[in-house]
């Protein structure tokens, strides 16, 4: 369904063309990746990845394990995997804010690598994860992203939290086993991270408190400096990221002044002069991925784009001559480093629609499908200064359909639990958007204003309203001809559904559960 107009209202009030332009800018300024890793949305270290993209350009990706089922909720009742699933899109918005990519190790509500609760020991935890499955998850995460720099969180010491205990031990086990072509388990083409970093601060606070000091810090980097469209510092930028975490009582107020530098320990590097700051050792803009005078090219119209903000025709030009540069050096870039040239390809077709402000908006008549459904197609195109604009759609596979109407043919249910989340790749179906600027074509995938969920065919209303189950044994019937089920989950816990049911569920059939602890079943009578 199209927003109403007060939301799209409010949608150009909060996103003003000029930051738009900048930020799309920024990210031409580097060819560095950096990953951050850690245990729960929300463990991201919002502030200081806050000034790696958006002051410094830096890629920025966070590999996260589990979907926090086992956090607080200080917004609903969500608990369990329906609280997953929410701090999944939490994670989502604030990854948004960054300019960051998401990749999860947990793939399904179900998975061995689950926010179980608190823990002490990251031993046991890999443990109840399923030690072999989250090094493999890990290493697929790797390869697939490719960062030149990853950084836990929170550092592997006694007191600690036990599940960020285990996603350091296990980034510098994934990082070794991602280099190496013997590590069969991953289907991903090998990749070697240069450096692992440590945070050279305590993580103590709240639940746990580290009982060993940090290790020395190798750098500082800077946390200082403001944003100079918003006129924001990059802590409060950072906090604005944050604050999406709702949830969890995320975001707070950093007044102006308050920032500080960050320390890093340099724990791995495989790079023979990487050491003295954080992109030493690194290829670090366009004209050093090879000695092409077409990349070197490319660079200086980067350049030249940069300075021209905030001419927006001036930058218009000068991306698209830098997209065209960057293409025709492409053939002669070693495949090392076609992620890099890939995503720069990306942000320049990104920072061209902005510059020629072209604006494009999609909706369906109807936000939720059956897997086997229609909907009509409704579009707000603007071609700004575009010489030549193309909409088409983009869709999955079982999904049919044109700019008029749209069809879905035994599609699969909407996934709950992504595996990724990349901001300027949105999922299919979308729209995808070619122009023609200054001769040169570029092409980007634009959301739905609100992405269609495809859910069962069939959805009931039942009572009672909550039964339990354990829906680990045999299915048993009752003299009224209602079934009980018997099965513990694969953490040993009991889930209360939030539905009574008349029959075994069947496939295609969405219930809505959380997790109760076995002491809440004191007054039930389970068979």
């Amino acid at each position: 369904m199209p927003l109403t107009d007060l939301h799209r209202i409010s949608r150009q009030k909060d996103d003003p063309f000029l930051v738009q332009l900048w930020r799309a800018l920024i990210p031409l300024r580097s060819v560095v990746s950096f990953m951050n890793t850690g245990a729960h949305p929300d463990d991201e270290t919002s502030e200081m990845l806050a000034s790696f993209s958006l002051n410094h350009g830096i890629d920025l990706s966070y590999a996260c394990s589990t979907r926090g089922e086992g956090g607080q909720n200080i917004m609903g009742r969500e608990a369990g995997a329906a609280l997953g699933v929410l701090r999944t899109a939490e994670m989502e918005q604030a990854a948004d804010i960054l300019n960051m990519r998401l990749y999860w190790l947990s793939e399904t509500p179900d998975d061995t690598i689950f926010d179980f609760g608190f823990s002490k020991s990251g031993t046991d935890t890999l443990q109840t994860w399923d030690h072999k499955r989250t090094l493999k998850r890990f290493v697929d995460i790797l390869r697939e992203e490719r960062p030149d720099i990853i950084c836990p969180t929170f550092l592997d010491v006694p007191g600690q939290h036990g599940h960020h205990r285990a996603m350091t031990q296990a980034a510098e086990e994934a990082m070794e086993l991602a280099a190496d072509p013997a590590y069969t388990e991953s289907s991903y083409p090998v990749w070697q991270v240069s450096k692992m970093y440590l945070p050279a601060w305590s993580g103590a606070g709240q639940s746990y408190d580290d009982d060993l000091p940090p290790p020395p810090a190798t750098i500082e980097v800077s946390g200082h400096g403001r944003d100079p469209v918003t006129g924001a510092t990059f802590f409060q930028l950072g906090e604005q990221s944050r604050a999406f975490h709702k949830s969890q009582g995320m975001g707070r107020w950093i007044p102006k002044g308050r920032e500080h530098n960050w320390p890093l320990h340099l724990k791995v590097c495989n790079l023979p002069d990487g050491k003295a700051s954080l992109e030493a050792g690194l290829p670090s803009t366009l004209k050093d991925l090879g000695s092409t005078p077409e990349l070197t090219k490319a660079q200086l119209e980067i350049e030249a784009a940069l300075s021209a903000f905030p001419d927006a025709s001036a930058i218009l030009k000068h991306a698209s001559a830098a997209l065209s540069q960057l293409r025709a050096a492409a053939p002669d870039i070693s495949p090392v480093h076609s992620h890099r040239v890939a995503r720069k390809e990306s942000q320049l077709s990104t920072l061209i629609r902005v510059a020629a402000q072209v604006d494009c908006y999609g909706w369906l008549e109807k936000d939720t499908l059956k897997p086997t459904d229609q909907a009509s197609v409704s579009t707000e195109i603007d071609q700004g200064e575009a010489e030549q604009l193309d909409l088409l759609l983009h869709l999955p596979d079982h999904w049919e359909g044109d700019l008029n109407s749209i069809r879905t043919v035994n599609a699969p249910i909407s996934d709950p639990y992504p595996s990724r989340y990349l901001p300027d790749q949105p999922e299919a179906p979308c729209l995808k958007l070619e122009l023609t600027t200054h001769g040169v074509k570029s092409r980007t995938l634009i959301p739905f204003d609100i992405p269609p969920q495809v859910l069962p065919e069939r959805s009931a209303d039942l009572t009672p309203s909550s039964v339990v189950l354990n829906l680990s044994a045999a299915v048993k019937k009752s003299p009224s001809g209602s079934a009980t089920f018997r099965r513990q989950t694969p953490q040993k816990r009991w889930m209360l559904w939030r539905a009574g049911l008349s029959a075994a569920p069947k496939p295609g059939l969405m219930l809505q559960r959380r997790a109760i602890s076995p002491g809440a079943l004191s007054s039930a009578s389970a068979p």
